[in-house]
């Protein structure tokens, strides 16, 4: 009786540990395709920001 105890709460952990691991890989795969997606933009909007610096850091800084 002791035996079948055991196994029933090695599955039970087996499988929290399998659902876990799907979620994982389903967020991985939400985030790959988020950076696909996305990822010319955002690098968009850092390069015009960066220019935007410093030409303004240029301007306020004489000589530089």
């Amino acid at each position: 009786m002791k035996r079948t105890n055991l196994l029933k709460t090695d599955r039970k952990s087996g499988q929290g540990l399998t659902e876990y691991l799907i979620i994982v890989v389903l967020v991985a795969i939400a985030l790959i395709t988020a950076v696909g997606a996305f990822g010319g933009k955002v690098e968009e909007i850092f390069t015009n920001s960066e220019s935007a610096l410093d030409t303004g850091v240029a301007q306020k800084i004489p000589g530089a």
